[in-house]
């Protein structure tokens, strides 16, 4: 997402896009941020990338290409408010929803309800975990608390397969890295992300399961003897096995 240097505090910058607005939603969408923008709230920035915090989808575009468009271009993190009529499956968090044709009143409830949003994202970024530390990220295990959404996996065969992993048992990034086929900085990410969205979380060292004792190596061999002994025993036959 979009890494704004504004204050998280006062006022801050918005960066948006938009794609399948009619005319009428342009219009009314940028007199409304005129508008709720004198609040000194936010400044809405209007960008043609898709590096920005807010995607906005309008009426033109047809309901059943909206989910294919949130699960292929609407990246992680982002916010994303559809001005649309269609039903949306998922329950995503940073999902906002305006009837179409939408209404003034309407449309500044979902830009305050967006502003809080990303207003309260920028203060969780701020605001550095023990996760991040080096000491943390390098040597100590992570545990998946909840298998990560599709939009997280994204559809990549590495992200699958290290989450199976992972489900297994808590790892540090360095094992993983050792064990698993896929570039370092490609793990780390995952693993950021998914701390991020509370999929995973970190492990200090005494909160680890205690390890199993190990079993000597002599314990069948040993046991096989002793079955042998009693064997020879209630036979009759001699007793001192020196093998």
């Amino acid at each position: 997402m979009y890494n704004n240097t504004g204050s998280v505090e006062g006022n801050i910058t918005i960066r948006y896009v938009t794609t399948g607005c009619s005319q009428y939603d342009l219009v009314l969408l940028r007199s409304v941020l005129a508008l709720y923008g004198t609040q000194g709230n936010a400044t809405w920035d209007y960008h043609r990338t898709q590096d920005v915090d807010l995607v906005i989808i309008g009426s033109e575009i047809a309901p059943a290409q909206i989910e294919t468009l949130l699960h292929t271009k609407i990246r992680l993190g982002q916010a994303v408010l559809i001005a649309n009529n269609a039903v949306i499956a998922s329950s995503r968090h940073q999902l906002f929803l305006c009837p179409s044709p939408p209404h003034a009143r309407q449309l500044v409830e979902r830009l305050k309800e967006i502003e809080d949003f990303i207003r309260q994202q920028r203060i969780h970024l701020a605001i550095p975990s023990r996760f991040e530390r080096n000491e943390y990220l390098e040597s100590n295990p992570i545990k998946l608390v909840q298998w990560p959404s599709p939009e997280l996996l994204a559809d990549d065969r590495d992200f699958w397969r290290f989450a199976t992993m992972l489900s297994a048992s808590p790892i540090t990034l360095d094992d993983a890295a050792t064990r698993f086929a896929c570039p370092r900085e490609k793990i780390r990410e995952f693993l950021y992300e998914l701390h991020r969205t509370g999929f995973a979380q970190p492990l200090a060292q005494e909160d680890m399961p205690p390890a199993l004792p190990a079993k000597p190596e002599n314990t069948k061999r040993s046991g096989l003897k002793g079955l042998f002994q009693r064997i020879r025993m209630s036979l009759g036959l001699q007793t001192d096995m020196t093998s």
